[in-house]
């Protein structure tokens, strides 16, 4: 999934340095992206993303009030740039979270 973000993250900046956020192809890109997102935070709070029920326990600072901004402005530069910072924060949880694991083991 890391790798699948990576990649979105480089075909997003390219509509974003070109302004074209609001194409239909860097929707769909942003919405992938988004629910890349959730599924992160599914991993790292151990929950199914079937279900679609996105409470989670654990994640960064103000995760609600967050993705309520994200989900208000997601096709918008801003929006985007909370998603990136947001990402780079729930990776690095579950760096830590991997690592408390094998610790445990």
């Amino acid at each position: 999934m890391k790798e699948r973000m990576k990649a979105l993250e480089s075909l997003i900046d390219a509509h974003s340095r070109n302004r074209t956020l609001s194409s239909h192809e860097a929707q769909k890109l942003l919405d992938e992206y988004f629910n890349g997102l959730l599924y992160l935070m599914h991993e790292l709070n151990d929950s199914n993303p079937v279900n679609n029920d996105n409470t989670f326990e654990h994640g960064p600072l103000n995760f609600n009030e967050r993705l309520q901004y994200i989900e208000a402005r997601k096709y918008h530069f801003m929006g985007y740039q909370q998603m990136k910072t947001m990402c780079i924060e729930i990776q690095k949880m579950l760096a830590i979270k991997n690592i408390k694991k094998k610790r445990q083991h």
